[in-house]
């Protein structure tokens, strides 16, 4: 029922008081008000940042009433009587009207009451109807139930900022809040949250709020309304596992659900469906009969809006035309059903868009989102999710693909804006951005085809991301050394407490992926505990320094922090993303998308970015590894031999330009000569089109990305000579780390203190004999460690050995004793944290779910695996870690972060330049080429040079021509800075 309906059904008339000096405020008033009934269930947006004013002026959807509130404060002695008559209508339309008639009418209602009394000064507010808590979370709960989600996550917010802001204040009194006020002002329950957070798309954190829901659930009695929440939060952790990539997670989830409840009813059985089309979408398998599944939610009465918009945006994005065909008919379908079943405006235009698009794309199409562009203000997941179905959808269309890359990019503006924002250095909280992959590389490859260029910013969007936010809370860190706030310091070792009990009640779960969920979870709350630490510390500090700011509405609804503006004042205002880059220097990034990869260059010269569109066949991508497998395997070296072969087998160049290895000769196939000539194509094909920018530097720094990270680049040849002949070559993660790393070196950079160096080699891989039940113990090994055996490294002590004369006050761990307690004893003493170059030459493991370093095997086979994970969490201080084991630059690919490896980790952990190895390199190699660069580092020379030098004389055959094989030198590559000893 309509507003003004519902108000003419109690007998009621606006009660413009005649006795006002002025018409002027029951006029804005009833004009007001008559937008809460007419516009506010339809609005995208509450309040936005205008980009096209020359001001960037502050815009709002309500515009009318802040019209009235200004004029209600110049004419204060008139409003005030009549907005408190006025109020009093409105709270009594609500009381009398039939719940199942309220509606969006009610919602609306509550909206303008908890906006009206907001507007009042607090003497005059009437608290009868307004409340304590100014009916804020009333009016969320409302459109929550209305399936409006914008409004739901605007009321709720901004109540739980009345919330806090009236609790702190009674603290600051010196007061305890009483029961009454607490009941007026309650927290909101976690399955709320949980939908609060997954709107605003941190869908870890939601999947956390559910766990609790279910624990809290399964605490009460079977018959109890909360028990009923079981069921649901089981699905929902499902459903948002799927979403986050996590099979193995989604799949307990679900055996959880099947195993203890029926899907039968609502919301169950649409929520199954969500389910569905979340597995779907991880899997790319198309949901089987959609219209179907519809047909039956739809006649149990059940939701089914937010399932529809998940399946239409899945079925763009897509692209297949059966998919596309049955999207359609089921959307069609459901808008059909929402004529009798009141469906939500909001809900309605994002099915309507969708159903447009999937029947042909047309100009009118995106024209209601291409108008809010130029508008900066936060927006709910869904409809972020929808502007990237529609905009890729009008990429693939000649006439309209401008306007697709529009709409992509203002979508990608608000999501760099929340990654900005975030100050958590969690990879679950990077998992949640990382779910927007596909969208960056998208419009990297759509830019640059359509000539236009994009800062390093956007191409780099998810490149170690938690690296670089751990980089950042550092630098706060440091600034915050001095400053102390006794309250906050007592919550974090409570919150650390907390986190730690944690831990320990997951390895009590059965389910191995929930329970390894568990202790990520543990780990992200101490981050997050962390990050409260920090921003309080913060807060503290800013105000010592007489800067007590509360920033405007766009400042807290983008999350500009106390933390954030203190980071502001170490760095440069007037510095650039690509100023880490000296004049002697360029800098190369890969980004991969479809079809290729997207190259940035920025020169160190002239500061300048260049993208570049490198197209890459999947033939050349074949080449690539074929390359790289050539070099690993010492065919490389020179032969005496006729022609190239991989394992006994030739390697032949067929007419296409692709390679083939085999023992016959393909039709039309020459077998290719040496490696070089491999090496040569791959240079014109990837280095070629941007050499003109990058040629005249000194030092090229490498971001690899997708397969290019197992890529020495310095092996390609350009005419006559490898790479490695012209120019210095290091690696890093992404441009913003390079600059983060530069601040971190200086900061540890010692004073005087002597140049430590801890050594662990030759570990033992000799599993000491055990009792009945220690073996019964061991039958609980992981299945990944129990069936792999290790050789004995004895030329790696012998590495070991050759480093102690370099450094005055070396450690080294050797053989039986090079365990992982000695090194966590180390941690625990702080001692680690002394050491400047730490020294690995051990066997190194890895594999799509971890990587580690294999210490020796005299404490259990469990306890030799030094995994990333307890990497990342050591205290280092060190320079240079040195990674002589196998494979060791090598890791599991995320989204967000790139190669996360054992490299990575360190980093983490607090190191800052890292030697890895990109492949097995022999015993004696590695004992040749580790010492020879270490010596030329302790001369004086940078690590990168030093490392280059290196290389360089091996190549040239000064070690002997057994080590001139790019097998043994090729291998090793430096990720970091160009730091000295």
């Amino acid at each position: 029922m309509k507003l003004l309906k519902l108000l003419a059904s109690l007998g009621l008339t606006l009660l413009f008081a005649a006795s006002a000096r002025s018409a002027e405020l029951p006029k804005l008033l009833k004009e007001a008000l008559q937008e809460y009934q007419t516009r506010l269930p339809e609005v995208r947006k509450l309040q936005w940042l205008d980009l096209q004013s020359t001001s960037n002026t502050e815009r709002s959807w309500n515009e009318a009433t802040q019209q009235f509130l200004v004029a209600c404060r110049q004419q204060a002695e008139d409003c005030t009587p009549l907005l408190h008559r006025e109020l009093k209508v409105l709270d009594q339309s609500l009381r009398v009207a039939p719940v199942s008639e309220g509606g969006q009418a009610a919602a609306s209602t509550l909206s303008a009451i908890a906006d009206l009394c907001q507007g009042f000064p607090n003497a005059d507010r009437p608290i009868d109807i307004c409340r304590l808590n100014l009916r804020l979370h009333e009016a969320a709960l409302r459109w929550l139930d209305e399936g409006n989600e914008l409004l739901f996550l605007a009321y709720l917010r901004r109540y739980d900022m009345q919330r806090t802001q009236y609790l702190d204040w009674l603290q600051s009194q010196g007061q305890a809040a009483s029961a009454s006020t607490l009941a007026a002002l309650p927290d909101m329950p976690p399955w709320v949250r949980a939908q609060q957070l997954e709107f605003t798309g941190n869908f870890g954190a939601a999947r956390s709020a559910w766990f609790t829901s279910y624990a809290i659930a399964s605490q009460q009695p079977p018959n109890s309304p909360l028990a009923a929440l079981l069921p649901q939060a089981a699905l929902q952790m499902a459903r948002l596992s799927w979403l986050l990539g996590e099979q193995e997670l989604a799949q307990e989830f679900e055996h959880l659900h099947s195993q203890q409840f029926k899907t039968n009813g609502c919301p169950e059985l649409a929520l199954a469906w969500r389910v569905e089309i979340a597995r779907s979408n991880a899997t790319g398998q198309w949901p089987a009969r959609p219209a179907d599944k519809l047909a039956a939610i739809i006649q149990g009465s059940c939701g089914f809006t937010q399932a529809m918009v998940e399946l239409g945006a899945d079925a763009l994005l897509l692209n297949g035309s059966a998919h596309r065909s049955e999207a359609a008919a089921a959307m069609g379908q459901a808008l059909r059903a929402c004529k009798s079943s009141q469906c939500a405006t909001y809900r309605l235009a994002q099915m309507q868009a969708l159903l447009s698009a999937l029947q042909e794309p047309t100009p009118a199409l995106p024209r209601t989102r291409l108008d809010g562009l130029a508008q900066l203000g936060s927006r709910p997941e869904s409809d972020l999710r929808l502007n990237w179905a529609l905009g890729a959808d009008l990429l693939r269309s000649p006439t309209f693909k401008q306007d697709g890359l529009s709409l992509l990019l203002a979508t990608q503006r608000e999501l760099l804006l929340r990654s900005s924002t975030t100050q958590s250095a969690s990879f679950e909280d990077q998992r949640d951005l990382s779910r927007y992959d596909g969208l960056h590389r998208l419009i990297a490859a759509a830019a640059v085809q359509q000539a236009q260029t994009l800062a390093i910013s956007r191409t780099e969007t998810l490149r170690a991301q938690t690296l670089l936010r751990r980089l950042r809370l550092e630098r706060l860190k440091t600034q915050l050394a001095d400053t102390r706030e006794e309250p906050a310091d007592a919550r974090y070792q409570t919150d650390l407490a907390r986190a730690q009990q944690l831990k320990s009640m997951s390895a009590q779960i059965s389910g191995a992926a929930i329970g390894g969920w568990l202790q990520r979870m543990a780990d992200d709350f101490m981050a997050m505990a962390e990050q409260q630490h920090i921003e309080a510390l913060a807060a503290r500090k800013l105000k010592q320094q007489g800067d007590s700011r509360i920033g405007s509405w766009l400042d807290r609804a983008i999350g500009l922090s106390a933390a954030a503006r203190l980071a502001d004042q170490d760095v440069d205002p007037l510095a650039g993303e690509a100023d880490s880059v000296a004049p002697d220097e360029a800098y190369l990034s890969w980004l991969q998308v479809p079809g290729g990869y997207v190259a940035s260059v920025v020169n160190g010269k002239d500061r300048q970015l260049s993208n570049h569109w490198i197209a890459v066949s999947a033939a050349q991508q074949a080449s690539l590894k074929l390359y790289r497998d050539l070099l690993r395997s010492g065919a490389a070296k020179p032969s005496k031999t006729a022609g190239l072969s991989l394992r006994g087998r030739p390697v032949w160049r067929k007419p296409d330009g692709s390679y083939s290895v085999s023992t016959e000769a393909p039709a039309g196939a020459k077998q290719v000569q040496q490696v070089e000539d491999i090496g040569r194509e791959l240079y014109a094909l990837l280095l070629a089109p941007t050499q003109s920018r990058w040629q005249q530097a000194r030092r090229l720094i490498i971001s690899p990305d997708g397969g290019l990270a197992q890529l020495p680049f310095e092996t390609l040849w350009q005419g006559g000579q490898p790479l490695l002949a012209s120019m210095d070559i290091s690696y890093v993660q992404s441009l913003a780390v390079h600059a983060e790393l530069k601040r971190r070196a200086e900061r540890t950079k010692p004073l005087g203190s002597p140049l430590r160096l801890l050594t662990l080699a030759d570990p033992s891989y000799t599993l000491p004999k055990v009792d009945q039940g220690e073996q019964a113990k061991q039958a609980s090994t992981p299945e990944w460690m129990a069936e792999l055996e290790w050789q004995a490294l004895p030329g790696t002590r012998q590495e070991s050995e050759a480093l102690l004369a370099l450094f005055k006050q070396p450690r080294q761990i050797v053989g039986s004793a090079a365990t992982q307690s000695a090194l966590l004893t180390l941690q625990k003493s702080g001692e680690l944290g002394a050491f400047r170059v730490l020294h690995f030459a051990t066997h190194g493991y890895v594999d799509d779910q971890r990587s580690a370093l294999v210490l020796s095997m005299s404490e259990g086979m469990e306890n030799a695996y030094l995994q990333d994970g307890t990497i990342a969490r050591l205290s280092l201080r060190s320079e240079l870690v040195l990674l002589s084991a196998c494979d060791t630059g090598l890791g599991r690919s995320q989204s967000g972060e790139g190669v996360m490896g054992l490299p990575y980790a360190f980093m983490l952990a607090g190191n800052t330049d890292t030697l890895m190895s990109l492949w097995s390199v022999d015993d004696r190699g590695t004992a040749a080429f580790i010492p020879a660069f270490m010596t030329k580092l302790r001369s004086g020379l940078d690590v990168v040079t030093a490392l280059n030098v290196t290389k360089r004389e091996f190549s040239a055959g000064l070690f002997g021509e057994a080590f001139r094989d790019p097998r043994i030198w090729a291998s090793f590559v430096l990720y970091g800075v160009p730091l000295k000893l």
